[in-house]
Order: structure tokens, then sequence, then C-alpha cells
């Protein structure tokens, strides 16, 4: 995944770190809205056989027809 690609993708899953605990979102998921709590958001591209993992420290997920995550900061796991 391109660093600038982190604004836009389109994947198969995205698992975040929910303040209630851990949620994985697939396509046509219920609409929801939480808190994300410091940890590690995994996402799978159609396109690549192995997840993306990036460091996120906490912000906001949305999830309407698409999903929408806010965050504070994000670092990839390969750079930590």
């Amino acid at each position: 995944m391109q660093k600038q690609a982190f604004s836009q993708v389109e994947a198969e899953f995205v698992v975040a770190p929910a303040s209630a605990g851990e949620v994985g979102i697939y396509p046509n998921h219920a609409p929801m809205i939480s808190t994300i709590k410091p940890g590690t958001l995994r996402i799978k591209q159609s396109n690549d056989a192995e997840e993306v993992l990036i460091y996120i420290s906490g912000g906001l997920l949305e999830v309407q027809p698409g999903v929408l995550l806010c965050w504070r900061t994000l670092q990839c796991a390969d750079t930590i």
C-alpha cells in the first residue's frame, strides 16, 4: 500500500481496535459509530495477499455505505 493511498482505499475487510473491543468490518456492514483506542488497524485489500498493519493512536470510526476512519497519529507497522 502506498502512503498517499491512506486517505482512500478499497478493501475486502478492515479490523479496527474499537473502544468496546476489536471490530471486523466487511462490505455491507451495519452502520455504526465508535471511538478507536490505540492499537493496530488491519486492512486487507482485494489485490494484496497480505494485510496492511497500521498503528493508530486512537480516533473515530464511522461505518455507513463506506468506512470512515479519523485518527490522530498513524504509523505503518513496517516502519516501527
